[in-house]
């Protein structure tokens, strides 16, 4: 990314902090707050599958825009909603009773996680969802009480980390793991470089 550009993650998660360092990117946080609840109740009227891959791209276009600031700064925001296989839109547990049903819900079954990301620069707006599914292995009572309460699931949708203990739960993974994790770091890249292209002189 151009020297006079920087990047700003409109994220507090540190999975997506680890996913942009990994790759070379230097970037500051600017995490902002959202009402998700109102977003997340705004598609009953589609499938499951189309509500949460449309949530997800405006809950990270509403994020990218709080924290759009200055003119030098190009704004990466990014939301994940994990969906059950009966249609159930899972976001971050309230508590880990509600971290246990989800698990519960999730066990031995399949389900989609969906991650949209925005990134702002100027009058230039790039938004992109991306998809995959994960199956889970069929847990017993002690499985799923030994990891909820490491909890790690307590800040994730569908209360779960696939980076961490949770890697133990899953059976398979269908798509890119990063958009399990909440970044797919492709996309990312492909949208810092359509921004450069349009920078360019003509």
């Amino acid at each position: 990314m151009s020297e006079k550009l920087i990047l700003v993650l409109a994220s507090s998660s540190p999975r997506r902090s680890e996913l942009l360092k990994a790759n070379g990117l230097d970037f500051i946080v600017r995490p902002v707050q959202i009402d998700e609840d109102s977003l997340n109740n705004i598609f009953d009227s589609r499938s499951p599958f189309e509500s949460a891959r449309e949530v997800v791209r405006r809950t990270a276009i509403a994020k990218a825009e709080l924290s759009l600031r200055n003119e030098n700064e190009v704004v990466l925001a990014a939301d994940t909603l994990v969906v059950s296989e009966d249609g159930k839109l899972l976001g971050q547990p309230r508590d880990r009773n509600e971290s246990r049903k989800m698990i519960e819900m999730l066990s031995g079954k399949v389900h989609f996680v969906h991650t949209g990301l925005a990134m702002f620069f100027h009058e230039i707006k790039l938004s992109e969802v991306a998809s995959a599914s994960v199956e889970f292995k069929k847990l017993s009572s002690e499985d799923i009480s030994e990891y909820v309460d490491t909890g790690e699931g307590d800040d994730k949708a569908g209360a779960y980390a696939y980076q961490g203990f949770g890697r133990k739960l899953i059976k398979s993974v269908k798509g890119d793991s990063q958009t399990v994790i909440g970044l797919p770091i492709r996309i990312v890249m492909k949208m810092l470089n359509e921004i450069e292209d349009k920078m360019k002189p003509c």
